[in-house]
């Protein structure tokens, strides 16, 4: 080769223009960033040329796409380590933003991080987790999700007791059947027992007598939590988180 003849597009400029070398510095033209193409005439005096191609981005890095590893139903369990993993073109590190009092173990400034959830109670904690990628050009925009954590699954069952009545549910972690059995008054009349997910979107709705333990396909279902609500005409309800693995 004896010769070069380059072409940038009109988001950059070139710092140097001679048209023999075969390396060229160039800036991108205001505060653009994003990707750009960049070609090259490469001259072999009289004999031949041939054109390269280059796709590269400048500025500061993209946006992340996404957050990987994300439970399905946005769902968490507390007091248990997670890792979560992003990517944002041109990034040479990143900066995540955990909720108040978090703690990344590993990974922060890297797309990939491990932490450990809170310890909850039985209520629900709302919570969002945000990561930018970062270069010496600047800084994205956050990326956002939104997510719950939900009481940790110790036992294999798991009771309810509302008023007298215990509900119970067996097993906890549920996998494919799930086991219902409610002590106390013995009554007669049928119970309404519905599956809500953790949208409020009802998956299940039947009429059972709970004399004795009854048990319930949940095979179809998704993984995530779900709350299991019993009620009858005589205005007990009673209603039970669970986990659907």
């Amino acid at each position: 080769v004896t010769n070069y003849t380059w072409f940038p597009t009109e988001a950059i400029e070139m710092s140097q223009t001679q048209p023999n070398l075969p390396k060229v510095r160039f800036n991108a033209k205001g505060n653009y960033n994003g990707g750009v193409t960049i070609s090259a005439h490469m001259h072999n005096g009289q004999c031949s040329h041939t054109t390269a191609k280059a796709n590269i981005w400048v500025g500061k890095p993209s946006v992340p796409n996404r957050i990987y590893n994300w439970p399905r139903g946005d769902v968490f369990e507390g007091n248990t380590i997670y890792v979560l993993e992003t990517e944002a073109i041109a990034a040479t590190s990143y900066t995540w933003d955990m909720p108040y009092g978090w703690q990344i173990i590993t990974g922060q400034g890297t797309y990939k991080i491990t932490f450990r959830t809170p310890a909850t109670t039985n209520s629900i904690q709302r919570f969002r987790i945000g990561v930018r990628g970062n270069n010496e050009c600047g800084n994205s925009d956050y990326i956002y999700e939104n997510g719950e954590i939900w009481p940790r699954a110790k036992d294999t069952e798991e009771t309810e007791d509302t008023d007298g009545i215990e509900l119970t549910l067996s097993p906890v972690p549920v996998k494919n059947v799930l086991e219902i059995l409610l002590n106390g008054e013995q009554y007669k009349d049928l119970f309404v027992i519905q599956i809500f997910d953790s949208f409020g979107t009802e998956m299940y709705n039947a009429k059972r007598k709970l004399i004795e333990k009854t048990s319930i396909d949940l095979s179809k279902l998704d993984q995530g939590h779900y709350i299991l609500k019993v009620s009858n005409t005589t205005g007990l309800q009673v209603t039970k988180h669970f986990l659907k693995e």
